[in-house]
């Protein structure tokens, strides 16, 4: 225990390190959070979303040098929390964190009562944020523990840990208690996954106020601005970033191996995740030297030169192409449709259906703030419409928007199809608000099953899932599950007859093999002959087919 533990201020430093370790205690949680999910389905990310997000965080501090004032910290913090947030649970604690900032006077340290001021205003800002705020969330965890820190504050001999400490105590009793507050954690049988990752978020705070973990290694270097009538000559055109699961002690391994011929190189450390930026022109290379320590967790190349940024905005033409370097995109238009999607097969039913900027992401791998953000402003058109095509997506987009300046409009669609069905109605020549009006009342018309399989046991729904048995998602519920696929795709034919639909598309996944596909659709022509059927290649990733109803 540090002599700091029983301080009455919390000065700059204290809090830079209380972040930091709020940051690492989640991202070295995050597999655990990840499989969390309510459902038992392969893409839990609450985990992996939360720790892109605080990472972010971390970076931002690290990249802003010295700040003088906690609150001028937390600001830095919050606004690097914000652009990489990522899926529901890292906007509402970039959230959490702007409302811990905003709690924040100009003052050189904070005394208990103004932490536990700025956690009842870090609480205030979460609640403002979610338009419908359940509890039983992370929203109460952090809501019960801001009311401790304030209640411990008000005593005499309170210090910055005792505030911490109360805080603490409550967020993980409030946390036990989340199942009795939402049924569907009670019959899952699992804690709010975002209120574990609170949980985690206080505990790492209070060990780095006890000087429990260890400093970071950073080496952290600022990306130069790129002129582009210099782009012709530079001498490394990839702008390469990778996020990975690593071993300790392979910062230095990596930082060693790619030190040669690159140029930006920053190797950072928190936990078991590595990320790597670099300027390179061989970013394969980049790319199996993180496979040689560890799971791949994010991938982003950008040719610098080409002004053109190959995962993100998705502006590669069709002819596998990028436009020539300085081309100035001309709007098509006066509304563009940015969509996200993963899947080749996807991808390119999106672009034929009007989508001109395909934002990388979906299950399991949720595109940030600041990656949604990147995408849009590749659009040259004055107004813009974003097809999230996943609801854990949707409160990154809505930020997005909001910092995009231009007239943007989310349409909240939940998976791909609803996407597709979005489309139909999509006129290039119309407004946004005109166009969202529309695509509304089109992603509605359509009922949507998604198949994959259980990822671990459980009983949901009043159905007995065991793990590896296929289940179906219709309209996000879990309402099916067999071990056989035939069968539960005869039981999603049977819940679309009931709903007197007539066109059923299928949407075939990367694992599944085109012949086992074509035998399934065969037989099931033959058992529901009254449909019609369309089937296409969409090559997404965990879900063996994607299917549409109407």
């Amino acid at each position: 225990m540090t002599e700091d533990a029983n301080t009455t201020e919390l000065d700059v430093s204290r809090l830079r390190d209380m972040l930091v370790g709020g940051a690492r205690a989640v991202v070295e949680n995050q597999g655990p959070l990840n499989r969390m999910n309510v459902f038992p389905v392969p893409d839990g990310d609450t985990g992996t979303n939360l720790a892109m997000t605080l990472t972010r965080m971390e970076a931002a501090m690290a990249e802003a040098g010295d700040c003088h004032t906690p609150g001028a910290l937390a600001d830095t913090a919050a606004q690097g929390a914000l652009m990489g947030a990522r899926g529901n649970s890292g906007v509402i604690m970039s959230q959490i964190l702007r409302g811990f900032a905003d709690g924040m006077d100009s003052q050189p340290a904070l005394s208990p009562m103004e932490l536990a001021q700025a956690l009842i205003s870090a609480s205030d800002r979460a609640y403002q944020a979610v338009i419908k705020p359940v509890e039983g969330t992370i929203l109460t965890v952090i809501k019960d523990a801001a009311g401790a820190a304030l209640m411990r504050a008000l005593d005499e001999d309170t210090t910055i840990r005792s505030v911490l400490d109360a805080a603490l105590t409550q967020a993980r009793e409030t946390l036990a208690r989340t199942p009795t507050m939402l049924e569907k954690l009670r019959k899952a049988g699992v804690v709010d996954a975002g209120g574990q990752g609170m949980v985690f978020f206080l505990e790492g705070m209070l060990k780095a106020l006890l000087g429990q973990v260890p400093a970071f290694k950073r080496s952290y270097a600022a990306t130069p601005s790129l002129d582009i009538s210099e782009a012709e000559d530079l001498a490394f055109k990839y702008c390469t970033e990778v996020s990975f699961q690593a071993p300790p002690g392979a910062l230095d391994a990596v930082r060693a191996a790619l030190q040669h011929d690159t140029d930006s190189l920053v190797v950072v450390g928190a936990g078991e995740m590595v990320k790597v930026h670099v300027h390179t022109n061989h970013p394969d290379a980049v790319l199996a030297e993180a496979l040689q320590h560890g799971d791949l967790l994010q991938v982003k190349v950008d040719n610098m030169a080409l002004q053109h940024n190959e995962i993100i905005s998705g502006q590669t033409q069709e002819n596998g192409h990028s436009p020539d370097p300085g081309q100035e995109l001309q709007p098509q238009g006066r509304t563009a449709v940015a969509a996200v999607a993963n899947g080749p097969g996807l991808v390119r039913i999106f672009r034929d259906l009007g989508a001109t900027i395909i934002i990388d992401g979906g299950q399991s791998m949720n595109p940030s703030t600041e990656d949604i953000l990147n995408a849009l402003r590749s659009a040259p058109e004055p107004e813009l419409i974003i097809l999230p095509n996943n609801g854990n997506i949707v409160m990154a987009a809505e930020r997005a928007a909001d910092m995009d300046g231009r007239p943007v409009r989310v349409v909240p669609t939940d998976n791909v199809p609803q996407g597709f069905a979005a489309l139909m109605d999509f006129d290039p020549d119309a407004s946004a608000d005109e166009l969202a009006d529309r695509m509304l009342d089109s992603m509605d018309s359509v009922m949507v099953a998604e198949i994959t399989q259980a990822v671990r046991n459980t009983n949901t729904n009043d159905l007995n899932i065991r793990e590896n048995d296929y289940i179906a998602v219709i309209d996000g519920d879990v309402r099916a599950n067999s071990a056989d696929l035939f069968a539960l795709l005869c039981s999603v034919c049977e819940t679309f007859t009931d709903a007197d639909l007539e066109l059923i598309t299928i949407y075939t996944g990367a694992d599944m093999p085109d012949e086992q596909a074509q035998l399934l659709f065969d037989k099931l022509k033959d058992q529901y002959p009254d449909f019609e059927y369309e089937t296409h290649r969409g090559d997404q990733p965990l879900y063996h087919f994607l299917i549409s109803g109407e």
